[in-house]
């Protein structure tokens, strides 16, 4: 199973990478200041969510924000940035379908984070020693490789072994008397 997560968590973080790339460029339409301000693709995808129309923001909204930003500053950051924003007005429908995108790269995101704790619990088991030298990510891509490595060269005894046996005689008997 480490060997799957692995791989999942590979997988993942090149989708997580394309996706939360949209989510920016898609949203940039209407708040582009957001991109330079946050850079976090997480805190990015959870602004997205909560702002949804920056028209719409208003000094109510700054506990909200500083709650998914952790950081005071940050957030008149994000506040300021959305009253004197250059961004187009953007269609209910269309900010729908960015809300609905930017959800889905979260819950994504928050996966992948479940994952990864995943995986440090079961190489914490497996190979404590070597997770704790060498992180468990890169433990667990070890074992990935070492376990190839050596069905790679399983698989090429067994095909020396068979080519063996088809040259000698010993992969065609010879016939016994019935008797």
């Amino acid at each position: 199973m480490i060997i799957q997560a692995i791989c999942l968590l590979d997988q993942m973080d090149k989708d997580i990478n394309k996706l939360s790339m949209r989510v920016r460029e898609w949203y940039s339409w209407h708040f582009p200041e957001l991109v330079k301000i946050v850079s976090d693709p997480y805190m990015y995808a959870r602004l997205v969510v909560e702002i949804g129309d920056r028209n719409t923001i208003s000094e109510d909204d700054l506990e909200k924000i500083t709650n998914i930003t952790m950081d005071e500053e940050l957030s008149k950051k994000v506040l300021l940035g959305a009253r004197t924003s250059m961004g187009m007005d953007v269609a209910e429908g269309d900010l729908v379908s960015i809300n609905a995108f930017a959800v889905r790269v979260r819950d994504l995101l928050e996966y992948r984070v479940q994952l990864f704790s995943y995986l440090q619990d079961k190489m914490a088991v497996v190979a404590p020693n070597l997770g704790e030298l060498i992180g468990e990510v890169v433990a667990a891509r070890v074992r990935r490789f070492s376990l190839s490595i050596s069905l790679f060269f399983f698989f090429l005894n067994a095909r020396r072994r068979w080519v063996e046996d088809m040259i000698s005689d010993a992969f065609f008997p010879t016939l016994l008397p019935w008797w």
